[in-house]
């Protein structure tokens, strides 16, 4: 009897273990995303995390600010990098914290060029595991309409820091030969404007950074684009003139995003002294000044809208389940415990 007792309490906890891992695992990824960002930036005085805003579902939108001299962003090339559009394209974020817990180290690479990183828009897709948002629309088709509270976001977070450049993240399901080889390539796009010279700069400097991909064995093609404008880096490109690169990087790996960023921050720092004044001239950035200090405050999140409802996932049941049949067993151990106390 007893060793049956011991059974039972034995798988009780080893149930009642895996329904906590289970429940853990089903924390929001956004939320965990915003926990790494602030344990990654805790400890380094030139990462800042603040919260650019809310989701139309009241959840946090976290945004970092690489910059040894934070408060002085107008001597700076500034770069915005927005990362999941898509809540079904995880590999961005994750791409993301790859290279700050990487290149985010290294404050040299913050002197001349301040990073304005979003490492997820679209927090309520992301929760959700949809490709739109809570709304059911797709953010990066948006931004012609600017419909959406995330697109409009975006904007003011661009109106408020103005940078010289954008880089929007995102990845796709890549195709393999039968001996395993790639099929696709991935990509880096450009947008022609219209404008000789951002176009030419854009294309440029996107083809070195292409060249140097390829040169680390790095399968990668460099596109120019002339179509719509309602994808963010073209919408970025022609409607504001700015230098504007899209990356899609496929087969869910984090890492050559992550070293394109790193490379992308190195060549802009190198150019600082040729760029900054073009770049500043053509978007008329030669009297711009911070609106106000940058400070390590959270802004208040947004009343939360009702929850949409959300199917129910595998592993939710899994930890229910096992929650309840852990409780039972307990409940059936203390029960026999207490019968063999009587009978001794």
């Amino acid at each position: 009897m007893h060793t049956m007792r011991t059974t039972r309490y034995w798988l009780a906890a080893q149930l009642t273990l895996l329904a906590a891992g289970a429940g853990l695992a089903l924390a929001p990824e956004p939320e965990q995303v915003a926990d790494r960002l602030r344990l990654l930036c805790a400890s380094q005085s030139h990462l800042l995390v603040r919260q650019a805003g809310s989701s139309p579902r009241g959840r946090a939108i976290p945004l970092v600010v690489a910059s040894t001299t934070p408060n002085e962003l107008a001597g700076q090339l500034r770069l915005l990098v927005l990362a999941r559009q898509h809540g079904d394209e995880p590999v961005p974020a994750q791409s993301a914290l790859l290279w700050l817990s990487e290149q985010g180290q290294q404050t040299a690479a913050f002197r001349r060029v301040a990073v304005i990183l979003v490492p997820t828009l679209n927090v309520d897709g992301a929760v959700r595991g949809t490709r739109e948002n809570a709304a059911g629309v797709d953010l990066n088709r948006d931004w012609v309409d600017q419909s959406q509270p995330e697109t409009q976001l975006a904007l003011r977070i661009a109106e408020r820091y103005q940078p010289h450049a954008v880089v929007d993240l995102h990845t796709f399901a890549g195709r393999t030969h039968d001996d395993g080889t790639r099929a696709d390539a991935d990509w880096v796009e450009c947008h022609r404007t219209g404008s000789a010279e951002l176009d030419r700069l854009s294309y440029d400097l996107g083809n070195d950074l292409v060249g140097e991909l390829r040169g680390l064995g790095e399968n990668l093609d460099l596109l120019q684009s002339s179509d719509a404008t309602r994808l963010a880096h073209r919408y970025f490109a022609e409607r504001l003139h700015m230098l504007s690169w899209l990356f899609e990087v496929g087969d869910h790996r984090t890492d050559p995003e992550a070293v394109l960023l790193s490379r992308l921050v190195t060549m802009l720092s190198d150019r600082y002294d040729d760029l900054k004044p073009r770049l500043d001239a053509m978007r008329g950035l030669r009297t711009w000044h911070q609106a106000e200090p940058l400070v390590a405050v959270d802004a208040p999140a947004a009343a939360p809208l009702p929850a949409a409802p959300r199917p129910r996932r595998p592993a939710a049941l899994l930890g229910w389940y096992a929650a309840g049949l852990g409780l039972l067993l307990a409940a059936r151990g203390r029960i026999d415990a207490e019968g063999d106390d009587d009978v001794s």
